[in-house]
């Protein structure tokens, strides 16, 4: 298995590959076994970090509802009055979003750069670890690829601890930083993996983004630079995240 083939497989999943490339990646899925249940169970963790980003979204909705809720008076409005008040809330609604779509926005970098910040997707490589912190890994990897970085993050720092030169957990802790705002810490990691792990290239890629969280936006447009140069699998990205950059 190639180390590059989980990228490959979360690009076509994500619609990013041309009509050659996916052609290329649907025969091999026909031709070789090992490689296809990869694909299955990337698959599977897509629908399942959907799902989550779904229900989080429903989550906010209600939150923002009782917020709302308990924001309102005490004493309870007559039927006509509330109704006169949601007439003049829906015009105001309506008056607003149209402002809203007509008026020019400049997204900031950092605002860019999260738009391209999807998560390295897992891989289940038990790596060098001893028995007993075998556990642990299996928890921070599931935990991880349900999308619970926040909870991930801790159990990923002290297996990194336990074995430093693992490069899967290195990359995963490299990740879960980098998802829950750590981006300092983030950048570190992605600096050695880009420089000696399976996956130079997401690391080079991701290592570009958290410069730009982190308010580093020079080192990250020279990375970029090169990123759109080179033969990189996020060569079309790079550009035009340095177009959009430039905008």
């Amino acid at each position: 298995m190639e180390a590059n083939d989980v990228i490959l497989i979360s690009d076509y999943l994500a619609g990013d590959l041309q009509p050659e490339e996916r052609k290329s990646v649907e025969e091999r899925m026909a031709q070789d076994p090992d490689f296809a249940g990869l694909f299955k169970e990337q698959e599977a963790q897509l629908v399942v970090l959907q799902a989550v980003k779904r229900s989080e979204t429903k989550e906010q909705i209600r939150q923002q509802y009782e917020a709302f809720r308990q924001q309102e008076p005490a004493r309870q409005l007559n039927n006509s009055r509330l109704w006169q008040y949601g007439a003049i809330a829906a015009t105001m609604l309506v008056l607003l979003l149209a402002f809203w779509q007509l008026r020019p926005t400049s997204p900031s970098p950092e605002q860019l750069a999260m738009g391209y910040l999807e998560p390295f997707p897992i891989n289940m490589d038990r790596g060098s670890l001893p028995q007993d912190a075998l556990a642990m890994q299996d928890s921070a990897y599931q935990l991880y690829r349900t999308g619970a970085f926040e909870a991930a993050r801790p159990l990923l720092i002290d297996l990194h601890r336990l074995s430093p030169e693992d490069q899967a957990i290195k990359m995963y802790l490299a990740e879960s930083h980098s998802q829950t705002g750590h981006y300092l810490d983030a950048v570190g990691l992605f600096e050695e993996l880009s420089e000696d792990s399976p996956y130079p290239d997401a690391a080079q890629w991701r290592l570009a983004l958290n410069l730009i969280l982190a308010g580093e936006k020079e080192r990250a447009v020279s990375i970029l630079e090169q990123i759109q140069a080179g033969s990189h699998y996020k060569e079309k990205d790079a550009k035009r995240l340095l177009e959009e950059l430039q905008d």
